[in-house]
């Protein structure tokens, strides 16, 4: 996709980033960080850097807080504890 994703290798290594392809509503890479228990999203870019659409920006947004929700479902998940 032409941007730096390759830089972001050690972070994800180090478990401080998720890194994920998204294909739909258009093709852009993201980057998925956690915090106290929740996950939220860090970066959002389609190629060559360039910024989302705000629908895109939307849809991972609702996902991430639908994945949060079901993650605290879960007994004895570590993150439905926080």
């Amino acid at each position: 996709m032409e941007h730096c994703i390759a830089t972001y290798v050690n972070k994800a290594k180090k478990g401080s980033s998720i890194i994920f392809s998204v294909f739909d509503p258009e093709r852009a890479t993201l980057e998925v960080g956690e915090r106290d228990g929740k996950y939220y999203l860090k970066e959002i870019k389609k190629k060559n850097n360039l910024e989302v659409s705000e629908s895109t920006r939307k849809k991972v947004q609702k996902w991430l807080r639908v994945e949060n929700d079901r993650l605290l479902q879960y007994p004895g998940n570590e993150k439905s504890q926080k």
